[in-house]
């Protein structure tokens, strides 16, 4: 009796070229995985950009350097406005509340940050500038104009910019002013 079909031998080579090519699909899976082990880790780099930058065109800035911070560090917000910007203060009196107003609109209408963050009151939307000391910031900015508006909170009269990007060493330290002028006015701060 004769089979039909496929003989031994035929059987025998479809079962190698099975196990071959299984060999080589492995052997090339394998070489992959391992080729992929060699990488290479980059550093972290973030890009930023100020958003105010971008979109005032126009508009006045002024910029207050840290030598001015620095012979001022022991005046207030107020005082340091109202000797070296555009801006006008509302002072109502010694130990009172001073506000802002720039290019004729009101005290509500000026955002103040410190790094991004606003600290006008949320009672009232504006901020004392007689309660803000000057020796906390490197870098004070002054935009005049409508760019306030990318901030929030309606500021289309100006905003002010407050940076303080001082290191800290390790270690404890500290550091004290004092102040002391006419009519008994002194000040310190710690």
């Amino acid at each position: 009796m004769v089979l039909q079909g496929k003989n031994n031998f035929s059987i025998l080579q479809e079962q190698f070229m099975k196990a071959t090519f299984t060999i080589i699909i492995n052997f090339i899976t394998i070489c992959s995985i391992y080729s992929q082990s060699d990488t290479i880790d980059l550093p972290l780099i973030t890009v930023t950009e100020n958003r105010s930058s971008l979109y005032s065109i126009g508009n006045q800035n002024q910029i207050i350097d840290s030598t001015l911070i620095a012979e001022n560090q022991i005046i207030s917000l107020a005082e340091l406005a109202t000797k070296y910007t555009d801006i006008f203060i509302n002072t109502y009196g010694p130990g009172l509340l001073n506000t802002s107003t720039a290019r004729g609109t009101g005290s509500g209408h000026t955002a103040v940050l410190w790094n991004g963050f606003n600290i006008q009151n949320s009672m009232n939307g504006v901020v004392d500038f007689s309660l803000v000391p000057i020796g906390l910031f490197d870098k004070i900015t002054i935009d005049l104009g409508g760019t306030g508006a990318l901030f929030g909170s309606g500021a289309v009269g100006s905003t002010i910019h407050l940076n303080s990007h001082k290191k800290l060493k390790s270690g404890w330290g500290g550091r004290l002013l004092f102040g002391g002028g006419s009519f008994g006015n002194f000040s310190q701060q710690a």
